[in-house]
């Protein structure tokens, strides 16, 4: 059996870190240890990248470097289909919601299609989305040369990425959401005739015996990007001296990396590690009580189940499936600093609660994420339609 992730981004490949690339990683590279005939098609993002590769047993096929909402009109979509038709897969699984679903769909029509919506665009408050869009980080990525040929630019691509994306999902053959809560959201934001099925997103669960520090420490591990508003973190760092804080990632954007870097070293209770990888990853969330998350956007983030895997809290403004709720303190007012100093203060001062949201977020995930059953689910809806 052939299987294609489609995918925006494959983590360490092209300097993207993304969750997205990091769980399509994971299931690629522990379903070709499973057997399978695994490939992945994924977006160029830096020149001079090889536009094939194999990590880890696992082929990467790219096309040109793009942003990718430009797809549309960079004219690369003969070279989408025809790299779709040469990988010759029997089954084409994209990880998120991506105009090229659609491309691929027409060029591979003998194959499977499937789809894993990951965070599509509905998941944020209109007011919130409103003021966001406000700030001078939401438009960092375009000139400031013609700003009203930019907006009309932006304009153009957001409602046909839109289209694309909705033709493609209600042309697959079976669409799926890693979460509970955008089921019905799914089904009416692109108009499908049916609800999508539950497919949850993979991670390893330790199964032995965790040693935290002595000293609270609280984790911060994102992008440094505009849309994850690290400078939250970063400021209620500075208002509780007695933890310590921690903060991993990169930016995408160079200038705003080096700003969040300047105003995290003024803090001494707070320590950057950068862009870290997998066992460095598990070794500071063993050490770690609590996981912080302070994005404008999120749906559930692999980094929240990797932290419930090792026994972290959350605290978050945002709440898919009532993990920051049932698992830690959800923030409701979510750009108020003092809300996420008295939720952190809450959790360390008392130890039977924080222990408990701990010990049902660890239960929680493995139960429903643990990696192997997630290969498990994979495995048997791949088999089906391949025999249907």
């Amino acid at each position: 059996m052939k299987v294609c992730f489609l995918v925006s981004e494959y983590f360490d490949w092209g300097g993207v870190h993304g969750g997205v690339g990091r769980l399509t990683k994971t299931l690629a590279e522990n379903l070709c240890k499973r057997g399978l005939d695994v490939h992945v098609l994924v977006p160029r993002r830096e020149y001079g990248q090889p536009k094939e590769a194999v990590i880890n047993g696992v082929p990467i096929h790219t096309f040109g470097v793009t942003r990718f909402r430009t797809l549309y009109y960079s004219g690369l979509v003969p070279i989408v289909k025809k790299i779709a038709q040469q990988i010759g897969a029997d089954i084409y699984h994209s990880e998120g919601e991506t105009q090229f679903i659609l491309l691929v769909e027409s060029a591979t029509k003998d194959a499977k299609h499937i789809v894993t919506c990951q965070d599509p665009e509905f998941d944020v408050p209109t007011d919130l989305w409103k003021k966001w869009r406000k700030t001078p980080y939401y438009s960092w990525e375009f000139s400031r040369k013609n700003p009203l040929r930019d907006k009309v630019s932006l304009l153009t691509q957001r409602l046909f990425y839109r289209w694309m994306v909705k033709r493609g999902l209600q042309n697959a053959d079976m669409v799926f959401s890693q979460t509970h809560y955008q089921i019905p959201l799914i089904k009416h934001t692109f108009k499908l005739p049916y609800n999508p099925q539950f497919l949850p997103n993979p991670v390893e669960v330790p199964n032995y015996k965790l040693r935290k520090n002595d000293q609270p420490t609280v984790l911060y591990l994102a992008r440094l990007d505009p849309v994850k508003r690290p400078w939250i973190f970063f400021k209620v760092a500075k208002k509780m001296p007695d933890v310590q804080f921690v903060y991993t990632g990169k930016s995408h954007v160079p200038w705003f990396d080096a700003k969040m870097r300047h105003v995290a070293s003024k803090i001494p209770n707070l320590v950057g590690l950068g862009h870290i990888f997998e066992d460095e990853i598990k070794r500071l969330l063993e050490k770690s009580w609590i996981l912080m998350n302070c994005s404008i956007k999120e749906a559930l983030p692999v980094s929240w189940l990797e932290a419930c895997a090792y026994q972290n809290a959350i605290v978050s403004c945002r709440n898919a499936d009532n993990f920051a709720s049932n698992f830690g303190v959800h923030i409701k007012d979510e750009e108020n600093v003092d809300e996420y100093v008295k939720a952190i203060r809450f959790l360390i001062s008392d130890q039977t609660y924080l222990k408990a949201c701990q010990i049902l977020g660890y239960d929680y995930v493995n139960e429903n994420h643990e990696l192997n059953k997630v290969l498990n689910k994979h495995m048997r809806i791949y088999e089906s339609l391949v025999s249907s």
